[in-house]
């Protein structure tokens, strides 16, 4: 989205980079490659927030520059010819930037909590997408910190005991195979296929997709949905 040339011919964009993010962790899962598919998707998530901040941070700083703010003669008239769609730029949508950016250095699933709660929805992590969405930037973090970790196996327990929790929801859902399939492989190289990856894929567009949902369908806001597309879609 770009802003209304400034008097100096100047102009503004707000690029979105989410979609490219999500894309390519598609691409990558479809290629069993799913740790790579699970860090970007995460990355993508996390575009998301700053995507949707930065293009009301355009619409907060054209609303301060507009020429037509200023007036001049005895009515008063406005002393530019801005015609841009930024005009449209709301109180609500103000109440959302705002969200957004205090609370920007605050838990990642927790952003999205605030912002739903701003956008009068009520957010439960113990349902979709919220739950699910947990647990891949759970496993994220897991991968980028990553722990030792000792593996033990025994008559008296069916299994691999010493994964980390995760691994047994995973398990659960089926993207991954039973204990007995391997030796005390990592988890992460048990993780690293194309139904794990097509998963975190799959959980974060569904809450990228109900956030734009939530949105207001006044405004600005109607330009960044249609500008954004169908997160579930992105490729």
């Amino acid at each position: 989205m770009n802003n209304a040339p400034h008097p100096r011919r100047q102009q503004q964009f707000a690029p979105y980079h989410a979609p490219l993010l999500m894309a390519k962790a598609r691409a990558h899962a479809a290629t069993g490659e799913g740790l790579v598919a699970l860090v970007l998707s995460v990355a993508a998530s996390e575009a998301f927030l700053q995507d949707i901040y930065g293009f009301y941070q355009l619409c907060h700083e054209h609303e301060a520059a507009c020429p037509n703010r200023q007036r001049r003669g005895i009515l008063q008239r406005p002393a530019g010819n801005c015609f841009s769609p930024l005009h449209a730029y709301g109180e609500r949508e103000k109440r959302i930037r705002d969200s957004i950016g205090e609370n920007e250095r605050g838990e990642h699933l927790d952003k999205y909590v605030v912002l739903h709660e701003c956008l009068g929805s009520v957010a439960d992590k113990g349902r979709a997408p919220f739950q699910s969405m947990n647990t891949v930037i759970t496993i994220r973090n897991a991968l980028v910190h990553p722990k030792g970790e000792l593996l033990v196996r025994d008559q008296q327990h069916p299994g691999l005991r010493g994964y980390p929790r995760f691994i047994a929801q995973v398990k659960q859902l089926k993207l991954i195979g039973p204990d007995d399939e391997d030796s005390g492989i990592s988890w992460m190289q048990r993780i690293d296929n194309e139904r794990f990856g097509r998963w975190c894929v799959k959980s974060v567009a569904a809450m990228l997709a109900l956030t734009l949902d939530l949105l207001p369908r006044e405004g600005v806001s109607p330009l960044l949905v249609e500008a954004m597309g169908d997160p579930t879609s992105w490729s």
